[in-house]
């Protein structure tokens, strides 16, 4: 058995998402801090080694060597991590690959540990939605839900609203007993909760008292609601993920308009967009959405009803 072969054998543990439910925050301001983690990738390596390979050309080697390659002393008190959202699927394209990427994490570090972050899902997809258009999308909110490719191609699908499938099939592959999914909710009302229950699953050093560290600052800032509209025009003027051919030479404009998006409550007041949205997603998968929820719930430490989920 080779060197790398047996620290595969150590347990690390794995964020792969979801998407806008404070993973930016935990990067920055948690995994982080390397008295406690040690973060052992980038997004962009994650891509290049496990997302971006096709399925014929895919190596779990590679990614495999590259994090024994940087795992902690055995004698550390820190905790190896990895994470990253794009872990969960790209989900412009409704997260197809969400299956094969937790696939290839198995094939990859079979005794890792997973955390799940996520939100309720009415702020989860004005999120979605938001960060779409800031992507370069200029859909309507209910176009980019209707929305139906042509046969052969992807696009978002609400069955992401259902958390608890990604769930399942990561502890089907790793075990029940080593996944945990904490509410992006806690993480707002209580950090010092949130902390603790993620410092224990992952068996950091009970030295490391969430209370007392500084992890302050908001990370991962959207525009609101309201400035959707601002948005969508704000792509009319410039090339982005979702609109590569957009008009470079006016993204002086764009961007300005970009910037304009995140002022727009104290601007024009308090717009109706977020109540169309809300409209919208109220009447979305709904029955699916609680039972997905109480599903969830053997998951996570806290009663998620008491955070707005749909049970």
């Amino acid at each position: 058995m080779s060197r790398i072969s047996r620290k595969a054998d150590r347990e690390i543990l794995i964020h792969p998402g979801f998407h806008k439910t404070g993973t930016t925050y935990l990067q920055e301001c948690v995994f982080s801090n390397e008295t406690i983690f040690n973060d052992l990738c980038s997004h962009q390596e994650v891509h290049e080694l496990l997302v971006k390979p096709h399925d014929l050309e895919f190596n779990p080697g590679a990614f495999r060597e590259l994090i024994g390659s940087r795992l902690s002393p055995l004698d550390s008190r820190v905790t190896d991590v990895v994470s990253s959202e794009i872990l969960s699927g790209t989900m412009f394209t409704g997260s197809r690959d969400s299956a094969v990427l937790a696939e290839r994490l198995q094939s990859v570090w079979p005794q890792a540990k997973i955390v799940f972050t996520i939100r309720a899902q009415g702020p989860w997809m004005r999120s979605v939605y938001i960060q779409y258009l800031k992507r370069g999308g200029r859909k309507s909110f209910e176009q980019f839900l209707r929305h139906t490719p042509e046969p052969g191609y992807h696009w978002f699908a609400t069955a992401l609203l259902e958390y608890d499938k990604l769930v399942f099939r990561y502890a089907s592959l790793f075990g029940l007993n080593r996944i945990i999914v904490l509410p992006q909710e806690l993480l707002q009302a209580d950090r010092t909760c949130f902390l603790q229950h993620l410092f224990q699953f992952a068996g950091v050093s009970a030295k490391a008292d969430p209370a007392s560290a500084s992890y302050e600052g908001k990370r991962g800032k959207s525009p609101p609601a309201s400035g959707a509209g601002l948005l969508r025009l704000a792509n009319l003027f410039r090339a982005a993920p979702m609109n590569p051919e957009g008009p470079a030479f006016l993204s002086f404009l764009g961007n300005s308009l970009v910037r304009a998006s995140y002022r727009v409550p104290s601007i024009f007041g308090k717009a109706d967009e977020k109540a169309q949205l809300d409209d919208l997603i109220g009447n979305e998968r709904l029955d699916g959405v609680r039972a997905s929820n109480r599903r969830l719930q053997e998951f996570v430490p806290v009663d998620l009803s008491k955070f707005g989920y749909a049970i």
